[in-house]
């Protein structure tokens, strides 16, 4: 009897080891499984604003696929979608698709091993009439294309980068901020059109641009060319330092304008030292101003030594300068609001 007494307890105690065992192994696959997983960072540009979309990662071909992951991601206000999945370490990039709300996405991804432990960035534009180009994600100089929405905060002390519209592009700023760093290394404006540009601002949004070295602008309109600001949104512009040189909108130190014409939005830009708030900068000439558009609204204020708020700065020239249909001239007084009531 007590033998068999000390086998049960034997074989009790070599079952618990047995179990404990077990589930040790089971710990250990889980702990390789996920150290075997690439992990995949998706921004999906283009989806419905506001909205939950369901998720499925697949791996295709021949006519068929397997489900690799599965999940749920919430859209942002312009209709994009970031979110992260993982994949098996030695798939091809090339054969995964993705579902969206049961949707397939083509990602048209390069042949690409996986490795395990490695992060992937995945981009993919489903909406060709929408390219949305978040500031904090640029890595080098950007020159905006004709139907890019320009979003989020370009961080100049991080990112020192030259962002210019290409000429004869419309490019929209959505709560779109530059922040440009004062260095002697970065001769630019904070947003730069070195050829014919018309600046949208979205409708409910707050955009503002500061300019990079302190002699340049907040933004600036290249010589012979003509920048338009237009929309329903609001643009604050101004150049760097609170001491600077530069206007918000025009030309720089010994650095020219072309023409520049507001025909919509609430707009405040702010001059420095001897130049205008829109126009000339110092020692510099600058084109026509034009400022029309019903619901219009524009405060200018010039530099502490410039002699106008809109129009020329100190020891330059400025075009036409034409306010709600009615040739003014440069204005003097500072700050300078004018808001366009009617335009008969």
């Amino acid at each position: 009897m007590k033998r068999t007494f000390l086998t049960l307890v034997s074989m009790a105690l070599f079952c618990v080891m047995l179990l404990t065992t077990a589930c040790s192994n089971v710990d250990n696959i889980e702990k390789s499984t996920q150290s075997a997983d690439a992990i995949l960072n998706f921004t999906i540009i283009g989806l419905k604003p506001d909205t939950e979309v369901s998720l499925l990662l697949k791996e295709v071909g021949d006519g068929a696929f397997r489900i690799i992951d599965r999940g749920k991601a919430t859209t942002d206000w312009l209709g994009t979608a970031t979110f992260t999945m993982s994949a098996d370490g030695g798939l091809n990039l090339k054969d995964l698709a993705l579902s969206v709300d049961g949707d397939d996405i083509e990602l048209s991804c390069t042949s690409k091993i996986l490795e395990a432990g490695k992060t992937y960035d995945i981009t993919k534009n489903v909406d060709p009439t929408k390219n949305v180009v978040y500031l904090s994600k640029l890595t080098g100089n950007y020159e905006a294309k004709n139907g890019d929405i320009l979003t989020g905060t370009l961080t100049g002390s991080t990112q020192d980068y030259k962002i210019s519209i290409a000429p004869g592009a419309s490019v929209t700023l959505a709560n779109a901020t530059i922040n440009g760093v004062n260095a002697t290394y970065c001769t630019w404006a904070g947003l730069n059109c070195p050829g014919d540009a018309t600046i949208v601002l979205m409708e409910g949004t707050i955009n503002t641009v500061i300019g990079f070295f302190e002699d340049y602008p907040g933004i600036h309109i290249a010589v012979d060319k003509t920048l338009t600001i237009k929309g329903s949104g609001t643009l604050h512009a101004r150049p760097n330092r609170t001491f600077g040189y530069a206007a918000g909108i025009g030309g720089g130190v010994f650095v020219p304008c072309g023409n520049i014409e507001i025909l919509g939005g609430t707009i405040t830009a702010t001059g420095e030292g001897w130049s205008a708030g829109i126009g000339g900068g110092q020692e510099a000439n600058c084109g026509n101003i034009t400022i029309a558009g019903v619901g219009t609204c524009v405060t200018a204020t010039k530099g502490i030594a410039a002699p106008y708020s809109i129009g020329a700065g100190y020891n330059g020239t400025c075009g036409t300068v034409t306010i709600a249909g009615v040739v003014t001239g440069s204005i003097a007084k500072s700050p300078y609001t004018v808001k366009i009531q009617d335009m008969n």
